[in-house]
C-alpha cells in the first residue's frame, strides 16, 4: 500500500508559524511605551512648530521681567544737562538763510524735562519753539522776517558804491564806502544799485566790485 505525501501540509504549516511569530512581533514593538517613545529632540521640535504649546514656559520670565523693571516712566525721561546741546535754529525769511547758533546750556535750564523745559520756553523765550527734546541735543526755532547778518547789500551812498551789511536787527549798516562813483556805470546797473544788490558772502562783494572798477 502506498504512503500519501505530507510534504505540502507541513509547509503550510511552518509558513503560518513564521508569519504568526513576525506578526507578535511587529504588535508588540509598537504597543511597547518604552520602544516606541519619540526622542526628547523631536518632541521639542513639534512643540517648537505650535506656539500655544510653549507659550505658558515663558510667563513666568516674562512677568518676572516686568517685576524687575517696574519703574516708574518718568525716570526714563530725557532731561537737559550740563553737556546738552543746545540749538537756536532761525530761518530769515526775507533772504531764505538759516543759521544755527550753538550754546551751552544755562544754569537755571540744567536739570529741566521737556514739559518743564516747554513751560520755561514760553514765559521766558516765547518767540522760539521746541522742535527737538533730548539728553544729548535740544533745538528751538524760530522765524525771522528779516534779512540775516550774513548778508551784505551793495547800493550807493552819495553818488559812490556802499557795502552795508545787515545787523540782528535786521537793519542794514554802512561797512563799506568805495570811491567808484555810480555815474561811470551803464543805466541798468546804476539802477540795480540803487534799489541794492544782496550777496550772500564778501567774496560775492569782492568779485562784483572788480566788475564794475574794470
Amino acid at each position: 500500500m502506498r504512503r500519501r505525501r505530507r510534504t505540502p501540509y507541513f509547509l503550510a504549516f511552518f509558513v503560518t508559524l513564521i508569519c504568526f511569530v513576525i506578526i507578535g512581533f511587529l504588535v508588540g514593538y509598537y504597543m511597547n511605551p518604552l520602544l516606541n517613545k519619540e526622542p526628547p529632540q523631536k518632541i521639542a521640535e513639534k512643540e517648537d512648530n505650535s506656539p500655544d504649546d510653549y507659550l505658558h514656559l515663558d510667563r513666568d520670565n516674562y512677568e518676572r521681567e516686568l517685576e524687575e523693571n517696574d519703574a516708574p516712566v518718568t525716570s526714563f525721561e530725557d532731561s537737559i544737562d550740563t553737556d546738552t546741546r543746545m540749538v537756536f535754529r532761525s530761518l530769515y525769511t526775507s533772504c531764505q538763510s538759516i543759521i544755527d547758533e550753538v550754546i551751552e546750556p544755562m544754569d537755571e535750564i540744567v536739570g529741566l524735562k521737556e514739559g518743564a523745559f516747554r513751560t520755561f520756553t514760553e514765559e521766558n523765550m516765547s518767540e522760539w519753539q521746541v522742535v527737538k527734546f533730548s539728553n544729548d541735543e535740544v533745538i528751538l526755532f524760530r522765524r525771522k522776517n528779516q534779512i540775516c547778518p550774513n548778508h551784505f547789500l551793495v547800493s550807493q551812498e552819495d553818488g559812490f558804491i556802499a557795502i552795508f551789511q545787515y545787523n540782528e536787527a535786521g537793519e542794514k549798516i554802512l561797512a563799506e564806502k568805495t570811491s567808484i562813483p555810480i555815474s561811470v556805470l551803464p543805466t541798468i546797473d546804476q539802477d540795480k544799485l540803487k534799489r541794492g544788490i544782496l550777496l550772500k558772502s564778501r567774496e560775492e562783494v569782492n568779485r562784483l566790485l572788480e566788475d564794475y572798477s574794470s
